[in-house]
């Protein structure tokens, strides 16, 4: 298992998760709604803390081409997208953009799980979330148990 600690929005609790073994950092880089969001130039600040065998992940709601330009200048090694993607889109991203993809599935109901489908060729880390952006929405984790991806 791996874990991720999303949201980190100060250099103590970066340094924290690096200090403890996170394996991905995560920063809310352009949805402002959320209380988590952070500005580009606190994320410069925040990614500048050396991160060892951390990850540093851009957690990135419906991104337009030119919010991807711009942060893929800071020291990310994954762009976490939220929205409406297939796999040639993302292989397009990550070609264009030299990151490595966390693909959202947002789930509500079970029938939600399959959207996976659509994005496991394009992305390096699948991750099924609940659907609040702001609010974290629970569903059954056994929905997933039998899904063999890579």
């Amino acid at each position: 298992m791996k874990l991720k600690v999303c949201g980190l929005s100060n250099p103590i609790e970066v340094q924290t998760c690096v200090d403890n073994g996170v394996n991905f950092c995560g920063f809310i880089l352009n949805y402002s709604k959320s209380h988590r969001y952070i500005s580009y130039s606190k994320a410069k600040e925040l990614l500048n803390v050396k991160k060892n065998k951390s990850q540093y992940v851009g957690v990135l709601v419906r991104p337009r081409l030119e919010e991807l330009e711009i942060f893929s200048k800071l020291n990310l090694d994954y762009f976490q997208l939220y929205g409406q993607y297939d796999s040639r889109s993302l292989i397009d991203i990550k070609n264009k953009f030299q990151k490595k993809i966390i693909m959202t599935v947002q789930v509500k109901n079970k029938n939600d799980i399959e959207a996976y489908k659509e994005v496991e060729d394009g992305s390096d880390i699948i991750l099924w979330d609940g659907t609040g952006y702001e609010k974290s929405i629970g569903w059954d984790h056994s929905w997933i148990k039998d899904i063999k991806i890579k």
